[in-house]
């Protein structure tokens, strides 16, 4: 029950009477305990009309409805069904009568109580039906009123026709009397202070109605059809509530002269084409003196407010004009919305809109354009697709197409198409300049015939008259005339500009350029002061600040070029040749890369701070802060981490982390001709024509020259030698002083110090020689040992063991490998010596020969020969260790053939005079006393013949 109750709280009721007394029309609301409509319910309600308190009932009915889409109902008490007493016997005079409201939704068993709500109007035709009426005659014409009040001077004021009812006030001048105009009052306060609820006088017409309750039978003020005084359900034509003002006109209505709604001048009705002040149709919307008065059947759907506005209005449709003469020439004009003080005064065309004082005033011909500001688009004639918004903006636009201009005088002058102007005077001298959008205050303002450009920014392209330029920033190019196809964004980019085809990116960029062209600007100030230089590219804050006339330069970073006024440099990185003045064709890469640069040329500097105090010409320097304080010298390369750091000289390569370092700073000592790769390579060097290639290889060399160190640590200690050759892992590592030696493999010559012209080959050659000199060792671990000189030792690990003696020549592998000494051995083969010994002036030839410890001179000739020989002087020829063909000993003088000897011709025995001693079996001399040859047989000597 609750929430039946709820549904019906919010009920809205509206009374409406019609001509004969049968009832009264009654609307309601239904609602949901959510204020929510009930749509399209069905509904059951019951109307009894009571006493006040609702105890007597005099008349009940039922209306079965169904709600409508906004939840409404609709009835007439009095037409209902289920009735209950008589409806004219209900007694309207003797006390006040109640509404007493039930209800049923849908399917409910039961009426629910809305209450009941007192009738504060009691509906006169009910119980008036005697009044007397005022009949027209049966053959009066359309314009023969039915009643009629006239004032003194016989005009009338107060006439009832037969479609219509029209009153009339003076139109001159408010009345000043009590009564003066049309007023209607409250009949009850006569006697009292009168409360109008209509008035109606030559400047306004008004009617008041209480706000605080529009519930009475009667409430608000309405004008109903004359034809529907005899139908129930009368049809408002005017109705004015607290809530709104409404004025209904028939659809189809005929068009009389009496027809539709309209306000004209009491002083006019004796005159022919009366004035007209207000003319409300179905087709039209006409307010204002002549406002739409020439309208045809053809014009519809206009409205108009104002004087004159719309006055030539024929079959023009869907108009708005708004203002004093707003479309006052317009007649067949279509779709157009006009406000503003003779805004579109001359206009024939349509789809436009203007609005504002005399915006396009003079347009005629021209379609779909939009102006909207003080004199906006004013000259206009044949322009289309326009817009236009703001002061004067477009005023003397008399042609131009397409464009759109927003601001104060933007686009002022222009006679071209396809523009855009937007900011207070932007493009405002324009004239035949097409295809130009302008954005800011004065933005392109000189542009007179100057196309395709894009202008944004406070003055931005103010003086321009060029083509295809871009200029976005505050006062970018402003002062540009001539200069096209450039580019520029940011403050004052390219304010002073004339010349063409640059860039300017960036606050102040490019801001003193003239007549530079190509030019390419981004970053604050980056090429603030070039005047004159073309083909720069300049990236970074103020990079190539101060260049003038500099062409062909690249510069990239904060700071890089500041100062530069060269030609064809490339600075990359923060401070690269910032300090650069006249120096060309620099290639500069790098935090403070050749910052010092001030006039060199031709030079590659790529690394942080890489070559930053030189000013010498055709360096190459990459790497952090190599070349860093090379001063003077030229045609350089140092490639690496500080390689060539504190270094001067010219054409040297120093390649790898710290090559030609010179950490002593030698100011004014310079190297010369050198070639030094690798880390830490040449790191002290200060001298000329070495060539060091390897990890630290030629480390501490200061003065040596003509050396070539290769490999890891090669010549790392050298200081002064020179004309060495070190090749190899740590070959000749600690040579200090010495010099012209040569050094192949790893460790090769590695403890020498100050020996002088020794060759060692191959792993470890040499290795423990320190100070020996002329040595010539080949093969790996070759006089590994040897501290003496002039030795030749050639073979794997031959005379490795040597640690003394010279004058040594081995050849072979494993040849004399652990002789320790002697001097004057000539052992040539593999193996030979193999175990060495320390004797002296051997010759041993053959693999194998001579391989046990032995003496000094013998001669072994032999695979193998002399292979267990231990003594001295002897002599082997074999070639096999258990057997000797020759055998010889020198220091007896003893020589053994162990075979046959065939002498093919002659053979020669040296006289003796005396037998030999302690002979041997088969002892053979020539005994020179007699003659003979004699054999020893053991026992005596037997002559042979």
């Amino acid at each position: 029950m609750k929430k039946i109750l709820m549904l019906m709280f919010g009920v809205i009721s509206t009374f409406a009477f019609s001509q004969t007394p049968k009832g009264f029309s009654y609307q309601a609301v239904l609602r949901n305990a959510n204020d929510q409509v009930l749509a399209n319910q069905d509904v059951k309600l019951r109307v009894s009309l009571t006493n006040s308190e609702g105890s007597v009932t005099h008349y009940s009915e039922t209306h079965t409805l169904t709600t409508s889409a906004n939840g409404l109902v609709a009835l007439v008490v009095g037409e209902g069904g289920e009735i209950t007493g008589t409806f004219s016997a209900i007694p309207w005079t003797e006390n006040q009568i109640s509404l007493k409201l039930e209800v049923k939704v849908g399917s409910a068993a039961s009426y629910t109580v809305m209450g009941i709500q007192p009738l504060q109007a009691v509906p006169y035709a009910l119980f008036a039906g005697n009044t007397n009426e005022i009949a027209s005659s049966p053959t009066a014409t359309e314009e023969e009123p039915i009643f009629v009040v006239r004032n003194k001077d016989g005009k009338i004021v107060f006439a009832v026709y037969q479609s219509g009812v029209r009153m009339y006030v003076e139109d001159n001048a408010a009345s000043k009397g009590a009564k003066g105009g049309f007023a209607v009052g409250g009949l009850s306060t006569q006697g009292k202070g009168e409360v109008e609820y209509l008035r109606i006088t030559s400047d306004s017409a008004r009617i008041y109605i209480d706000t605080s309750s529009i519930k009475g039978a009667k409430g608000g003020f309405a004008v109903g059809g004359l034809s529907t005084q005899s139908k129930v359900g009368n049809i408002d034509l005017l109705r004015v509530t607290a809530d709104s003002t409404r004025v209904y006109v028939k659809e189809n209505g005929t068009k009389g002269a009496k027809g539709g709604f309209a306000v004209g001048g009491i002083s006019t009705q004796g005159k022919t084409g009366a004035s007209q002040f207000l003319n409300i149709t179905p087709d039209n919307y006409f307010i204002g003196h002549e406002s739409g008065q020439n309208i045809s059947l053809l014009g519809q759907y206009n409205s108009t407010l104002g004087y004159q506005s719309g006055k030539s209005l024929t079959t023009g449709k869907e108009n708005i004009f708004i203002g004093f003469q707003s479309g006052l020439e317009n007649a067949n004009g279509s779709w157009n919305t006009f406000m503003g003080y003779k805004a579109g005064l001359s206009n024939s065309a349509s789809y436009n809109t203007f609005i504002g004082y005399q915006t396009g005033k003079g347009n005629t011909t021209g379609q779909n354009n939009t102006f909207m500001g003080f004199n906006c688009g004013e000259s206009n004639t044949t322009g289309r697709n326009n817009v236009f918004i703001g002061n004067e903006c477009g005023r003397y636009n008399f042609g131009g197409n397409n464009n759109v201009f927003i601001g104060d005088s933007s686009g002022l002058n222009n006679q071209a198409n396809y523009n855009v102007f937007i900011g207070k005077a932007a493009g405002r001298e324009n004239v035949t300049g097409l295809y130009n959008t302008f954005i800011g205050y004065q933005a392109g303002f000189g542009n007179n015939t100057g196309e395709l450009n894009c202008y944004m920014g406070y003055n931005a392209g103010y003086s321009s008259n060029a083509f295809f330029n871009v200029m976005i920033g505050y006062e970018a190019g402003m002062n540009n005339f001539t200069g096209g196809q450039n580019v520029f964004l940011g403050w004052r980019a390219g304010k002073n500009n004339n010349g063409s085809f640059n860039t300017f990116l960036g606050s102040g960029t490019g801001h003193e350029n003239t007549e530079g062209n190509y030019n390419s600007f981004m970053g604050y100030f980056a090429g603030y002061s070039n005047t004159a230089g073309s083909s720069n590219v300049f990236l970074g804050f103020r990079t190539g600040y101060t260049n003038l006339n500099g062409k062909n330069n690249v510069f990239i970073g904060d700071s890089t070029g500041y100062l530069s006024q060269g030609n064809s440099n490339v600075f990359i990185g923060k401070g690269a040749g910032s300090e650069n003045s006249t120096g060309s064709y620099n290639t500069l890469i790098g935090f403070n890369t050749g910052r010092k640069n001030a006039f060199a040329s031709y030079n590659c500097f790529l690394g942080y701070e890489a070559g930053y105090n030189t000013y010498s010409n055709y360096n190459t320097f990459i790497g952090y802060q190599s070349g860093y304080n090379h001063e003077v010298g030229i045609s350089n390369v140092f490639m690496g981490y500080r390689s060539g750091f504190n270094a001067n000289g010219e054409s040297n390569v120093y390649i790898g982390d710290s090559t030609g370092f010179n950490p002593d700073g030698f100011t004014g000592v310079t190297g010369n001709y050198n070639v030094i790769i690798g880390k830490g390579s040449g790191f002290r060097n200060r001298t000329n024509f070495n060539t060091f290639i390897g990890y630290n290889a030629g480390f501490e060399n200061t003065v040596g020259t003509y050396n070539v160190f290769m490999g890891y640590l090669s010549g790392r200690s050298n200081s002064e030698g020179h004309h060495n050759v070190f090749i190899g892992h740590e070959s000749g590592i600690n040579n200090t002083v010495g010099w012209s030696n040569n050094f192949i493999g790893q460790g090769a010559g590695y403890s020498n110090e100050d020996g002088t012209n020794n060759i060692f080959i191959g792993n470890d050659a040499g290795r423990l020689n320190l100070g020996s000199s002329g040595n010539i060792f080949i093969g790996r671990n070759a006089g590994y040992n040897s501290t003496d000189h002039s030795n030749t030792i050639i073979g794997h690990t031959a005379g490795e063991y040597l640690a003394s003696g010279t004058n040594n020549t081995f050849l072979g592998t494993l040849a004399a490998y652990e002789r320790s000494g002697g001097s004057g051995n000539l052992i040539l083969g593999s193996y030979a010596n193999n175990l060495g010994g320390s004797g002296d002036n051997n010759t041993i030839l053959g693999t194998g020969a001579g391989y046990s410890i032995i003496g000094s001179g013998n001669v072994f000739i032999g695979y193998n020969a002399g292979y267990s020989e231990t003594g001295s002087s002897k002599l082997h020829i074999a070639n096999a260790s258990n057997k000797t063909l020759i055998y010889g000993e020198f220091d007896s003088e003893k020589l053994q053939f162990n075979a046959s000897v065939n002498v093919r011709d002659f053979m020669v025995l040296q006289p003796q005079t005396s037998a030999p001693a302690s002979p041997a079996k088969g002892t053979v001399y020539f005994d020179d006393n007699d003659n003979k040859l004699k054999v020893w047989d053991g026992t005596t000597w037997q002559s042979c013949w």
